[in-house]
């Protein structure tokens, strides 16, 4: 995640969060926190990456499930998923840039 966010910017960032997020979030997750910690990647950057790569699982799951089970399976996980997908788009297109929710109990 580092060397793509230090190379590419940005962009990097959120290719990477896709390309690793389509078998794995926790790793992607774990790591965004870490860097977006340190200061090393923006918080907007981080938590906008940790959904690219959700919805990239979301996908890879549609694929496996396409591909290994019966077509209404794959209908019914599509429509499903299309919800997900499009909340999850919605956020990090129209979340304004530094605005943050407080949790209950945090510093």
């Amino acid at each position: 995640m580092a060397a793509g966010q230090h190379y590419l910017g940005s962009g990097g960032a959120y290719a990477v969060a896709a390309i690793s997020g389509t078998v794995n979030l926790d790793a992607i997750t774990l790591s965004n926190a870490q860097i977006a910690e340190t200061g090393r990647l923006d918080p907007d950057v981080a938590w906008r990456a940790i959904l690219v790569a959700a919805i990239s699982n979301l996908f890879f799951k549609l694929g496996a499930a396409a591909m290994l089970g019966p077509r209404r399976l794959a209908a019914l996980m599509a429509a499903a998923f299309a919800v997900h997908v499009l909340c999850a788009l919605g956020l990090i297109l129209f979340w304004p840039s530094g605005v943050a929710v407080a949790l209950p109990g945090a510093p």
